[in-house]
């Protein structure tokens, strides 16, 4: 009878194996299909598109830091969202950059410009969820409802278009310098607004990428309104569960100060890093009266600084190759009305040359670069 149980047993798992990977192949193979329907429209800064936005490149490195519920709850903007809450009661804070090289849209020709972004965010889901599967669903195509999302914080970005965009669906974007440094056994992201630290994080980087189709889901909030945005992601990605390797240092930057009252621990619980990776982001959805969120809203630069810095050489300037004519191009080509902006952007990039990083920021070390993850 044992025997027979055995066989029972490791049938029905050989078969959930196969169901799994012939729903993730079929995911695979129709995840530009997602969202093809949608209706409306964009506007940004003169350029016109339509819902939703390919995001063809991205590559992500983060980690999830336990920080005080108590200071985390009294953030959430609306009674529809609850914190996912950690094992021992504490609330999740994920801290998190990313590097979008190409973003289409239907109704635009050409991809947006690349920029970088840094983001904090409170890992939250709707209230009502069932026990526990908002902390297992990462990755299950369960309902939105359901799914463990983001309520986004604060999001420094290098450039204004992508600020503008983030606005016009809630998202609390500014512009920043961003300074990244990418080794293969580690990644690290240097944040800063006129010389001012806001975060430093460096996430090892190791192990086997498995390629996953999955679910994301974020909150914001846009004219007292909580908004859902849908999201769906087809990437490579390593998880590493506890904060082995992982570095979070704060700056004195308001938005940093800001962070540091959430009570956020130095040790990180999960990490995670995409080397290669697709999003595809619908137009919002409107769930219902919010709270306002405050925050940070900068300056109002087109640019600012974007450099990787690999082992052994300089920062490479990821800006370098944007020109006068080829941002008149991407303007005109989106019907915009910025060419009387020409000689801000102009200055703006000028000011984004050459290293320009605080003296606190440490390069990667080149024995870093051999470092066991």
């Amino acid at each position: 009878m044992r025997t027979r149980s055995l066989a029972v047993g490791a049938s029905g798992l050989a078969a959930l194996t196969l169901a799994r990977r012939w729903y993730e192949r079929r995911a695979v193979d129709r995840f530009y299909d997602a969202f093809a329907a949608a209706e409306g429209a964009w506007d940004v800064d003169g350029v016109r598109s339509r819902p939703p936005a390919y995001v063809n490149r991205v590559e992500i490195f983060g980690a999830v830091f336990p920080a005080d519920p108590t200071a985390c709850a009294s953030l959430l903007p609306s009674d529809e969202l609850a914190l996912l809450l950690l094992p021992g009661g504490r609330a999740a804070l994920f801290v998190g950059a990313l590097q979008y090289r190409e973003i289409t849209m239907r109704g635009f020709t050409g991809a947006v410009s690349p920029y970088g972004e840094v983001m904090a965010a409170l890992l939250v889901t709707r209230r009502g969820a069932p026990p526990l599967v908002p902390l297992l669903g990462f990755g299950l195509p369960i309902p939105a409802a359901w799914r463990p999302a983001m309520l986004y914080l604060a999001i420094p970005v290098t450039g204004r278009w992508a600020r503008d965009g983030g606005w016009a669906m809630g998202f609390p974007k500014f512009v920043a310098d961003i300074d990244f440094e990418d080794a293969p056994t580690l990644r690290r992201v240097h944040v800063s607004e006129d010389g001012r630290t806001i975060v430093d994080l460096a996430i090892p980087v190791g192990g086997a990428a498995r390629q996953a189709v999955q679910p994301m889901v974020g909150y914001t909030v846009l004219d007292g309104r909580l908004l859902e945005v849908d999201s769906l992601a087809l990437a490579y990605q390593q998880v590493a569960m506890g904060g082995r390797g992982v570095e979070l240092r704060l700056g004195d930057h308001e938005v940093a100060k800001r962070l540091q009252g959430l009570g956020i621990s130095g040790q990180a619980v999960a990490s995670l890093v995409w080397p290669q990776g697709r999003v595809i982001m619908p137009a919002a959805r409107d769930i219902g009266p919010a709270r306002e969120l405050s925050f940070h809203r900068g300056s109002d630069a087109w640019f600012g600084r974007y450099t990787v810095r690999y082992p052994r050489t300089d920062p490479v300037d990821q800006y370098a190759g944007l020109t006068r004519a080829g941002i008149e191009a991407a303007i005109v080509a989106g019907g915009g009305r910025l060419l009387d902006e020409y000689d801000r952007i102009d200055a703006d990039l000028a000011r984004t040359r050459g290293d320009g990083r605080p003296d606190d920021v440490r390069p990667i070390e080149p024995q870093l670069a051999g470092r066991s993850a």
